[in-house]
């Protein structure tokens, strides 16, 4: 599999032009794998930032990288990156 469980996505170029920016499909933000869709027709299932779910397989999807720094006693989100 391509993509773990927790990890941070968004629609690939492919993806965002099959299925487009509807908020079913996270709006054009970003999400995580949360579970894999056995025997479905899509192997991951994305839960997006929005709180909808939805199915997809490995070329709809991109992982984000997220950039982060300790700052004092906290662990910082600084931005978030396509990989």
């Amino acid at each position: 599999m391509k993509f773990k469980l927790g990890d941070r996505v968004r629609l690939s170029k492919e993806g965002q032009e099959q299925w487009g920016n509807a908020p079913h499909q996270g709006g054009g933000g970003k999400g995580c794998i949360s579970r894999y869709n056995q025997g479905g027709v899509f192997a991951y299932v994305v839960t997006w930032d929005n709180g909808s779910p939805n199915s997809y397989d490995d070329n709809h999807l991109q992982r984000v990288v997220q950039r982060m720094e300790i700052i004092g006693n906290e662990l910082i989100l600084l931005r978030e990156e396509p990989d």
